[in-house]
């Protein structure tokens, strides 16, 4: 008893000690933006507000509508004109998004390697969320934030058609960026199984991707791409759809019960036979991010 007394008095010690660390981490780092501010751009007032996963702190000039970023580490600052964020989305572990609605732009922050990276993209503003989480079997919709320990994610466009997500897949590893799926703003997912298969399907559109394990890109399909899609012999919950795809022209998908089986294998067909032949474009871009030029 003694002994598991001093085990958990030593977990607490620690906990209480990462808690302070990180206080005194964040105090530090705000009284050194909040000097920059003062001594180099002339703000007496702390307007700015702290970037949760980059060591940036940011403010908008109201009156001109100037968007402000100080690396205060670096003892830095980058000014964007005309950029008034009014969407921000922290992306752990090392990124950040800030979308500007009025003006179709969206500016991203990524602190890798003690470096700072950006993207400028325009006509993208990511408005839904979801993310694969493998402890519950499930594709999660709606959640307002990405999860701190959770790199499987999507960040939709559901207007535009564009899907946002991170490089998981080795292909990339050697490479700085992120994924844009275009013409695919999934509207349901399924988690597989244990591997991280993920079925994810945009209703409106007609289109899915599909990925076989966690980590790979999802490969897009259109409803020009679907040949059938029909009970499958192991089990009732079980779907087999064939698409026009050398690489793996077949798929069998288990859904959570017969009635969900037979709705999508239904909507398959549905999106074949009504949406065919009407154009439907996708296509799959993996856009690299650069230092961060300050002029």
């Amino acid at each position: 008893m003694a002994s598991l007394f001093r085990f958990f008095a030593f977990a607490l010690l620690v906990i209480l000690s990462l808690v302070a660390w990180a206080f005194f981490d964040y105090s530090r780092n705000r009284r050194k933006a909040a000097s920059y501010f003062r001594e180099r751009l002339g703000m007496a007032k702390d307007l700015f507000t702290m970037t949760r996963f980059v060591n940036m702190a940011r403010v908008v000039i109201p009156e001109t509508e100037r968007f402000i970023a100080v690396f205060f580490r670096k003892g830095e600052h980058l000014e964007i004109r005309e950029f008034a964020p009014d969407r921000v989305i922290d992306i752990p572990p090392d990124s950040v998004l800030l979308s500007d609605s009025s003006r179709n732009l969206t500016w991203i922050f990524v602190e890798r390697s003690k470096t700072i990276f950006s993207l400028k993209v325009t006509d993208f503003l990511p408005g839904t969320l979801c993310h694969v989480r493998k402890g519950t079997g499930r594709v999660r919709f709606g959640d307002e934030d990405i999860p701190a320990s959770n790199r499987d994610w999507f960040l939709m466009d559901r207007e535009r058609g564009v899907t946002f997500s991170l490089p998981n897949g080795k292909e990339k590893d050697n490479e700085e960026g992120f994924f844009f799926y275009d013409g695919f703003a999934p509207t349901e997912g399924f988690l597989l199984d244990e591997d991280g298969g993920v079925l994810l399907v945009d209703e409106k559109r007609g289109t899915f991707g599909f990925r076989e394990v966690a980590g790979e890109a999802l490969t897009l399909y259109r409803p020009d791409d679907i040949v059938s899609a029909t009970p499958s012999v192991e089990g009732p919950d079980f779907v087999d759809i064939t698409v026009r795809d050398g690489k793996r022209p077949r798929f069998t998908f288990e859904f959570d019960d017969e009635g969900e089986a037979r709705y999508w294998m239904e909507w398959f067909v549905r999106v074949r036979d009504e949406m065919s032949g009407k154009g439907t474009r996708t296509g799959i871009r993996f856009v690299r991010i650069s230092p961060v030029k300050i002029s």
